[in-house]
């Protein structure tokens, strides 16, 4: 019995000294681990290419001088990961080690839904209303939007953009071009060779259910003959043909 109670002692006791070293050993191996590659994966928004890897390599460049070393355990992921979220077009940023020797970068694109001319200068309205200069390589299929003059005007237009495609009489798939002008909107549907004239105020949605109803009412081949349609006079639509 007392034997048996000795061994039991000495089972325990090695047990214990291989757990220790296993940890001890453990610690060694990643206190000195490093990665040396670094991954970039980026999720797009469909039809829209916004962020590139020339943007990132000059952030993530800076961010490893600035490490001292490559050191896994000792790179600040949460700084890097601000580091880029604060580009223009980054919506969000992952950075971690999965213990592979590669550092692993995953962000997420921001979305636009519109592209706006401001003189010579092509900026981007977000899904946030964020109004950002468009990336010289930049790849979107929006609507585009003119008749604007600084970024609050840009960032109103995108606001009226959500009021228009709240009528289900226009989507991002359908329209084209809105322009901004004085006191009234032209909106130019994709696929028709005619322009509608709109309010701009409260008395917008009012003239969409119109639009809605007039559109109800022609055939596409017929819509096709018309220039015009103004619906800024009270429970009349004027129309142009060509």
């Amino acid at each position: 019995m007392r034997k048996q109670r000795i061994f039991g002692v000495i089972v325990a006791i090695l047990l214990l000294a291989s757990a220790l070293s296993i940890r001890y050993l453990s610690m060694i191996h990643w206190d000195g681990a490093q990665f040396n590659e670094v991954d970039i994966s980026i999720q797009f928004p469909d039809n829209q290419t916004l962020v590139f890897n020339s943007n990132l390599q000059l952030v993530i460049n800076t961010f490893l001088k600035e490490q001292g070393d490559s050191n896994a355990l000792k790179v600040n992921a949460f700084l890097l990961e601000t580091s880029l979220e604060a580009l223009p077009y980054v919506a969000d940023a992952q950075v971690y080690w999965n213990m592979d020797q590669r550092l692993k970068i995953a962000l997420v694109s921001k979305q636009v839904k519109a592209i706006v001319m401001m003189g010579s200068t092509t900026f981007l309205v977000t899904t946030e209303n964020e109004v950002l200069k468009k990336p010289a390589e930049a790849i979107v299929d929006v609507p585009v939007i003119t008749g604007i003059k600084d970024s609050s005007e840009g960032a109103a237009a995108g606001f009226t953009l959500d009021r228009i495609y709240l009528s289900k009489v226009f989507n991002a798939d359908n329209l084209a071009q809105l322009d901004r002008r004085e006191d009234h909107l032209a909106i130019v549907p994709k696929g028709y060779n005619h322009t509608v004239l709109v309010n701009s105020d409260e008395r917008l949605q009012d003239d969409l259910k119109k639009l809605a109803a007039f559109y109800a009412a022609h055939t596409p081949e017929k819509l096709d003959d018309f220039k015009r349609i103004d619906l800024r006079y009270k429970n009349q639509v004027v129309s142009t043909t060509r």
